[in-house]
């Protein structure tokens, strides 16, 4: 699927949603959701921003384990040095979100 900036957003995100409240319901016993990076923004020393941090480190230490033991690997579809950029960008635009894995900068 291409970006189409005509159509709402929402749209877009919608199968995403869908995906993890599908695995949910599956017998295997396994849970997903739908993780939100931004979530914890909220103002700089609030309870809820602390709250999220202290979350999202209990998080990424167990996923960046899950890498380190080699249990999860991340997918990559190509690697550029940073000075190929605009190449990059090229290749993630000109993939419709059908590239298989993530396009890396390489410093």
């Amino acid at each position: 699927m291409a970006y189409d900036d005509t159509r709402p957003v929402l749209l877009d995100f919608l199968p995403l949603l869908a995906k993890p409240a599908f695995w949910n319901y599956l017998p295997t016993g396994r849970h997903a959701s739908f993780y939100d990076v931004w979530a914890g923004a909220g103002k700089p020393d609030s309870a809820k921003r602390e709250a999220f941090r202290a979350r999202m480190r209990t998080d990424l230490t167990h996923v960046f384990g899950l890498l380190r033991d080699g249990v999860l690997t991340a997918r990559i579809a190509a690697r550029f040095p940073l000075s190929e950029a605009a190449a990059a960008m090229e290749l993630a635009e000109s993939s419709g979100r059908t590239a298989l894995g993530k396009i890396i900068l390489v410093p």
